[in-house]
């Protein structure tokens, strides 16, 4: 994404007052050269908490203490439960051994600095083969980070096989969440990563006016009534399975 359109969205955050900015989407934003820089302007230009979600890969020692100087303030990084072996067969090809010492680098600077931030979760996908790995990793990592997210395996609409149907469930990611393409491009959800469900651009309209456009509020009535058209990305998406249960019932009960 260019800077001058970067700045940009970012205003429309604090004037829309967003209270954080999740750098990623489908791709690996530390292959992006000046997220340090972009990190530094969010922190100087606006009160926004910063993350970042990372497959580790990526996540050298000089990387580490760039993400530290920056100001970064969440770092997620995506590693499952189980044995090497499995893992590389499941996220091939990033490498299992590559990740945990980049993971356990990134820890040591931190202490070394004797920084708080930033906080580092994991985020860790649990399926039928690593059921029997949760807990050894839980006791491996819980006490080193500041939280582990262990999610069910989902479809990311329709994209991966997965053996469990699609239900009609309320996504909360239409009410807390908007996602945006490097070219300015907002759509439907972070599982719409090629853009088919297109509700603006960022170049030209606000963040606001896009959010609260009819478009949006189409689907999110539709998500709601259970009345999720054919085509719709939502329509064949597990995601709202995993997250929006509890969600929801807060909503429709408290």
């Amino acid at each position: 994404m260019d800077f001058d359109l970067f700045r940009k969205i970012i205003r429309d955050c604090v004037v829309s007052r967003v209270p954080l900015v999740d750098i990623h989407g489908y791709g690996e934003p530390l292959l992006d050269g000046r997220l340090a820089e972009r990190i530094r302007y969010i922190k100087s230009h606006s009160p926004c908490w910063v993350t970042v979600t990372t497959n580790g890969s990526l996540l050298t020692g000089p990387k580490g203490a760039e993400l530290i100087s920056a100001g970064l303030d969440y770092l997620v990084v995506s590693l499952d439960p189980g044995n090497t072996a499995l893992h590389d067969r499941k996220r091939s090809p990033l490498s299992h051994a590559e990740i945990v010492e980049n993971l356990e680098r990134l820890l040591f600077i931190k202490n070394a600095l004797s920084v708080s931030h930033p906080k580092v979760y994991l985020s860790s996908v649990v399926y039928e083969e690593n059921q029997k790995d949760v807990a050894a990793f839980l006791n491996r990592w819980g006490p080193r980070v500041d939280g582990i997210w262990l999610h069910p395996l989902t479809n990311w609409g329709g994209a991966i096989p997965v053996s469990e149907p699609c239900r009609a469930i309320p996504c909360k990611k239409l009410w807390f969440n908007l996602a945006v393409l490097w070219d300015g491009s907002v759509v439907l959800c972070c599982a719409d990563h090629s853009g088919r469900h297109f509700l603006g651009n960022l170049r030209n309209s606000s963040l606001m006016d896009i959010w609260t456009a009819e478009p949006y509020h189409r689907i999110r009535r539709a998500s709601l009534q259970g009345r999720l058209w054919e085509g719709l990305l939502c329509k064949t998406c597990t995601l709202p399975q995993a997250d929006s249960p509890l969600w929801i019932g807060k909503v429709l009960f408290s």
